[in-house]
């Protein structure tokens, strides 16, 4: 504790000289605090660029949940039973969203400049449908949901070098419910 003392000490007498040492040694820690806040300047540009991401992501798992959810039930059953459509082949699932589906409306929600600052590297996403109609009087709502993961590439630099771009995951969720 006492060399702390001794060293501010030996600060604060080199700053209050006047024969002109205080000038470097101001502008050096000027330089030290220019540096900190460009760091925390680019970090916090990350963390915005992430956010943006991840809420463009999920306006376009919301739309296509909400788009999706209309043909999900097909009114004509008895029961609305589960979107399953027979082909030849046999019984598939209908109207499931596709990768690309979730990926056209992801660039389509992101401009010129956003898609510069953030590369989409991958999306995947997982589908839960409920398979059966909910019991009459029984309070429980019919839902559908979609789960997903875009993993973006966001390129930086610091100062005057470019550094090995970040790559994070960001997870959405969406989950459309029958209100009546």
């Amino acid at each position: 504790m006492e060399k702390l003392r001794t060293i501010i000490a030996k600060i604060t007498a080199k700053l209050r000289q006047k024969d002109g040492i205080s000038y470097p040694f101001v502008v050096c820690i000027l330089l030290v605090l220019l540096i900190l806040m460009f760091g925390t300047l680019e970090i916090i540009r990350v963390n915005i660029i992430a956010s943006n991401v991840r809420d463009k992501a999920q306006a376009a798992i919301i739309s296509e949940t909400t788009a999706n959810y209309v043909m999900m039930y097909q009114p004509l059953r008895d029961g609305y039973a589960a979107p399953f459509q027979y082909s030849d082949s046999g019984w598939q699932q209908a109207s499931l969203p596709t990768r690309n589906s979730i990926t056209s409306r992801l660039n389509a929600n992101m401009d010129d400049g956003e898609q510069l600052q953030a590369v989409i590297e991958n999306v995947d996403f997982s589908t839960l449908i409920s398979n059966i109609a909910p019991s009459a009087g029984s309070g429980d709502s019919v839902q559908f949901t979609i789960r997903g993961e875009v993993e973006i590439t966001i390129p930086h630099n610091f100062l005057w070098t470019e550094l090995p771009p970040i790559r994070l995951t960001v997870k959405v969720n969406s989950t459309w419910r029958e209100l009546f």
